[in-house]
C-alpha cells in the first residue's frame, strides 16, 4: 500500500470545482469524489495503455506549478492513475483524471507518450460524488 506522509494515499478526493487552473465542474454545485469509494473498481480488467495526449488533468498546461514538492517527488509513474472515460474536462480530453497529476507529469518530462491507467465509466462514478459538507464531514474523519 502506498503512503503519503502517514496517509493512505487513497484518503483523499477528486475535487470536481472551479479551480486555478480551469473550470472542472460536472454540476452547478462543487462535487468530490472519495478515491476509497473506487477502490473496487480497480481491477485488472480496467487497465488499459493510453495516450497521454488523450487525458485532461489538472496543471496539464501548468507543469511548473505540479512539478514541486513533496507529491511529485515521490510520485511513481508507474504505478496506474485513474481515469474516467467521456468525463466532463475543460480541453474535451477522452479521458479526465481522477488520481495520478503527479504521476502524469514525470512521464511526460520522461517523453513517454503512453502509459497503462485504470479506465473507469464516468456514468458510474456519478453516484459516487459528494457535496461540500459531507466531504468536509468525511475529512475529518481521517484525522
Amino acid at each position: 500500500m502506498l503512503y503519503y506522509e502517514n496517509l493512505v494515499w487513497y484518503n483523499k478526493t477528486h475535487s470536481a470545482i472551479v479551480d486555478w487552473e480551469a473550470d472542472w465542474k460536472i454540476s452547478d454545485k462543487p462535487a468530490y469524489l472519495f478515491i476509497e469509494d473506487i477502490l473496487h473498481l480497480l481491477t485488472d480488467d480496467r487497465l488499459e495503455t493510453v495516450s497521454l495526449s488523450d487525458i485532461a488533468w489538472k496543471g496539464k498546461h501548468k507543469p511548473s506549478l505540479v512539478q514541486q514538492g513533496i507529491r511529485y517527488r515521490h510520485a511513481d509513474p508507474y504505478i496506474p492513475g485513474i481515469l474516467a472515460f467521456n468525463a466532463p474536462n475543460p480541453y474535451n480530453d477522452k479521458y479526465r483524471m481522477i488520481d495520478g497529476k503527479h504521476r502524469i507529469h514525470k512521464l511526460f518530462s520522461e517523453n513517454v507518450k503512453e502509459s497503462e491507467f485504470y479506465v473507469l465509466d464516468f456514468e458510474k462514478l456519478i453516484p459516487l460524488f459528494v457535496n461540500e459538507s459531507e466531504k468536509n464531514v468525511r475529512q475529518k474523519s481521517y484525522r
